[in-house]
């Protein structure tokens, strides 16, 4: 290694290590003082982008150039020279442009969590939402008010807006994307869009025929599951889904009729409901529901049994319970 000179005392050291040992020993200041002193090239060294001061590293490599790693991750320096590194190495901004990294990452899942990526697993769903419970009372981030309050405030500042698509630049960008990768200016208009939406309505109807269900309206995906669990509590094990003898009667279709009771049971997911994170205050339309199929002329009285989405699934034993008091009682 090179001896170093000592600018104080112009005596030669044997490298950075015998450098600070000489400046400790025998003029008793720190590597940093000597490295402000005559080393150091200018002010802004040691100083973050974002005003923070960055720790000293030594004397041969001075100061960090950032103050963290937040920091060194938000800097375009950085993201440039990691999009350069994937570029060449997978062939795309990410390492998971390539197909090979991709299979890799599902084989991986495969392996440990039994699906082909990890926020599939049942495991991993159920420890965020505890995770969330404990930190913010809530299932989903997106349901804790501060959070949403905090989005809100970023989107105005950034894009004048509650969410990103009140910029006109990012609509914009987001036909531009859309063209390029579809050759439409929106996905739903495109082929493979048009292909998708056929492809799912297809699904749907096949699964309401294949479960017995009339094909319209719709059965809700969380909806079948609870009514499939209240109908071993029933006296004919039987719920008709969607009767359409009501249709011309009420113009409205019950979600689900108990066979051999005076009995509708209505499933209401979120939108529902005017608040859509507690659950609590049914809209306008639910309530107006409610009435039309419990007091009609030409069918007679009706109980509705309402059953909320965020009930059935926070308190689903408790819902069971008072559903099984209510046939008894009938």
């Amino acid at each position: 290694m090179n001896n170093l000179i000592c600018k104080i005392c112009q005596k030669k050291s044997n490298g950075y290590f015998g450098l600070s040992s000489h400046l400790a020993k025998f003029h008793k200041i720190s590597m940093q003082i000597y490295y402000n002193e005559f080393i150091r090239s200018s002010l802004n060294e040691g100083i973050c982008y974002c005003g923070n001061n960055t720790i000293f590293s030594s004397i041969r490599y001075g100061y960090r150039k950032y103050c963290s790693n937040k920091c060194a991750q938000r800097s375009e320096e950085v993201k440039e020279r990691i999009i350069k590194i994937n570029q060449e190495r997978y062939g795309g901004p990410s390492s998971s442009c390539s197909k090979t990294v991709r299979e890799k990452g599902k084989l991986t899942c495969q392996k440990h969590f039994n699906c082909d990526f990890v926020s599939q697993s049942g495991i991993v769903k159920d420890k965020k939402i505890q995770t969330n419970r404990r930190n913010r009372n809530c299932d989903n981030p997106l349901k804790d008010l501060k959070i949403r309050e905090k989005i809100k405030l970023t989107n105005q500042e950034r894009y004048g807006g509650p969410s990103p698509y009140s910029s006109k630049i990012i609509r914009e960008k987001g036909k531009t994307t859309c063209q390029k990768h579809f050759n439409s200016d929106n996905f739903s208009k495109s082929l493979e869009g048009k292909l998708f939406h056929r492809i799912f309505a297809i699904k749907i109807t096949e699964t309401q025929k294949l479960n017995n269900e009339p094909l319209m309206p719709r059965v809700g995906f969380k909806e079948r599951p609870c009514l499939n669990e209240l109908e071993p509590f029933t006296p004919n094990k039987k719920i008709i889904r969607n009767n359409h003898d009501y249709a011309y009667i009420i113009g409205r279709f019950p979600d689900g009729e108990v066979v051999g009771l005076p009995l509708f049971i209505q499933f209401n997911e979120s939108h529902h409901f005017k608040d859509k994170d507690t659950m609590k205050i049914e809209n306008d339309e639910t309530i107006r529901t409610t009435l039309d199929l419990a007091s009609n002329k030409d069918i007679g009285p009706r109980i509705v049994f309402n059953i909320s989405e965020k009930d059935w699934k926070e308190n689903k034993n408790q819902v069971i319970a008072d559903f099984k008091l209510l046939i008894s009682n009938l």
